[in-house]
This record gives structure tokens, C-alpha cells and sequence, in this order.
């Protein structure tokens, strides 16, 4: 199968998603997409994650030129979220190529595919296929013991309305947490973002993927979250949830989880409270995060996307 990615060239979370698609999949094409001029905190770009890609800047149309031209003769193409052209997917389906998307349902803008993932049960409709994103365990070979004095970690976010809660998880824990972000901006030691932290506090108030999460369950750190969807899909150390106000997303109306930060607080107080507690999340994030691995779930993907290029 001659898989075609497009990819993000920044250091946001779609181009950590990207990135992690085009190190375990190896696609034969990749088109990269410079996002230069759409946002200051777009504008760093990391070539050298894809050393074979096309680089293509992003029209300020909305055109990616030259796109078409370099998958055209895939016999697949995939993209995490948007085609950024608008016309690209319905060009490529014109000349037999299926496209497939990977979308998060708040940021769902309707774009043409021939087949559309989603990465959680979450508001996806119902029959729709559920593709979860793997956890990226190879980044992290062993598991950290937890520093002392222990603390928790944060990771930050540029998303609107505060999507990963970073207002509940301050006040919760102040002088015991650790603020990391937004995506990017510790791109040196992005990946010891979370081993030696006790927990990751991340109190996400809506979303279809939480990559954080992934990450910290990969390094053996437990996820302290709101008991609400899609969290409950993760080994998740559950903070009681309750409705938030609705937002308006690219998708229309989204609803929203909000928790207390003095429930935060008991939560995280008791898991390190109780240490053999703590080693068994801790062991759990970690199994977890191995049976949900590239490695075990790399051949779900390829065998969807092989169907996917067979129509």
C-alpha cells in the first residue's frame, strides 16, 4: 500500500500527532504543511521530522499548491483533522485516491473524505468508525521513579476556553504543580515532560483526544482528570465532573465539564497519600499504555486504511 500523510511542520499537537503517524507508519508520500503566517505560535517549523516530505506553505486562500500533484499516485491518503485545501480531498477522490480523516468532533468542519476516523467514542455518531490514536511508549524506554518532593505537572494549552483546565489545576495545587507549555514551548526536553512527576493534573473540559494523556500513561505517570467523556476511555485517576457551559465550536455547540479545584485537591492529596496506591496507578498507566502501544495497534490502523484504499 502506497500510503500518502499530510503533516504538520510546527510543534503543535497536530504536529506532534503527525509526526508520530509519519515515524511509525513510514507513509511512501508526505506532504508537510508550513503554517507560517496563520499564528505566532505556528511559526516554528521542524523539517527535520520528516526528512523525505514536500514542504508546502499554506495559501493564505486556503490553497496547499502542489499538494495534489504529490499524492496523486498514492493509493491512500491520510490527514489528522483538516486537508487544509478545501478542494484537495475531492481532487484526489477524482483520480481514484480515497482520503481518510482523522477528526476531532468539536473541530469537525465537514470536509469531504472518503472515510472519517475518530480517535474516541465521543461525540462520534453512531456506526462511526472509533480509530484511537496509539500511545506513544517507545518514547519512553523506562519508567522514572517519582522525585521527592513530588510534584505534580501540568500540561499546558493554547486551545480556547481553557480545554485542558489549566485555571482548576492552578488553584488546586499551587506551589506543588509544575506548568508545562503551551505545545512547544519546551520542545528542547519535550519528552521528560512527565517522567519523575508524582501525577499529571489535567482537568480537560472538552475534547475527542488528549495526546498529554497519552504521553504521561506511556511514561508510567497517572492522569488525574475530570470522570467524564471521553476520559473514562484512559486509565484515568477520575475527579468528579459536572456539566459546564456550552461553546461554540468549529462544530457547532459543544458542551463542557468543569470540577472544583478543592475536589482536585482531595484526589491528588489522597493518591500520594497512599503510596502502594500510587505505585499501582502508576504500574497501571504504564501497562495500559503498552497494550495500547504503535506496536500493538499499529496493524488495526495499517488493516483500516488498507480497506480504506480498496474502497
Amino acid at each position: 500500500m502506497r500510503l500518502g500523510l499530510i503533516a504538520r511542520a510546527d510543534r503543535t499537537g497536530l504536529g506532534h500527532q503527525t509526526w508520530e503517524v509519519y515515524r511509525h507508519l513510514r507513509p511512501a508520500v508526505t506532504v508537510v504543511v508550513d503554517m507560517t503566517g496563520h499564528g505566532p505560535q505556528r511559526s516554528e517549523l521542524n523539517p527535520s521530522w520528516y526528512p523525505d516530505g514536500s514542504v508546502i506553505r499554506w495559501g493564505k486562500d486556503g490553497s496547499l499548491p502542489g499538494a495534489f500533484e504529490a499524492l496523486r499516485r498514492c493509493d491512500v491518503v491520510y490527514t489528522a483533522e483538516s486537508f487544509y485545501d478545501p478542494t484537495l480531498s475531492i481532487r484526489l477522490r477524482s483520480v481514484g485516491v480515497p482520503t481518510v480523516r482523522h477528526v476531532n468532533p468539536e473541530l469537525d468542519d465537514g470536509a469531504t473524505a472518503s472515510a472519517t476516523w475518530y480517535p474516541t467514542s465521543w461525540l462520534a455518531p453512531e456506526g462511526a468508525t472509533v480509530i484511537p490514536m496509539p500511545a506513544p511508549v517507545d518514547r519512553y524506554p523506562e519508567v522514572i521513579p517519582v522525585r521527592q518532593p513530588w510534584r505534580a505537572v501540568h500540561p499546558s494549552s493554547i486551545a480556547i476556553y481553557d480545554r485542558n483546565g489549566r485555571r482548576a489545576a492552578q488553584q488546586a495545587l499551587r506551589g506543588r504543580l509544575s506548568v508545562i507549555g503551551p505545545p512547544g514551548a519546551e520542545v528542547s526536553d519535550y519528552w521528560s515532560r512527565d517522567p519523575g512527576y508524582a501525577c499529571s493534573v489535567i482537568p480537560r473540559r472538552y475534547g475527542g483526544l488528549c495526546l498529554p494523556a497519552l504521553e504521561a500513561l506511556s511514561a508510567g505517570v497517572p492522569v488525574v482528570m475530570p470522570d467524564c467523556p471521553p476520559n473514562s476511555e484512559w486509565p484515568i485517576v477520575p475527579v468528579p465532573a459536572h456539566r459546564g457551559p456550552a461553546q461554540r465550536m468549529k462544530a457547532g455547540m459543544i458542551g463542557t465539564y468543569d470540577v472544583r479545584p478543592e475536589d482536585i485537591l482531595a484526589v491528588v492529596s489522597g493518591l500520594m497519600g497512599h503510596p502502594e496506591r500510587l505505585e499501582m496507578e502508576r504500574c497501571r498507566a504504564r501497562d495500559w499504555a503498552e497494550a495500547h502501544s504503535w506496536e500493538m495497534m499499529g496493524p488495526l490502523w495499517l488493516a483500516e486504511l488498507e480497506a480504506a484504499a480498496q474502497g
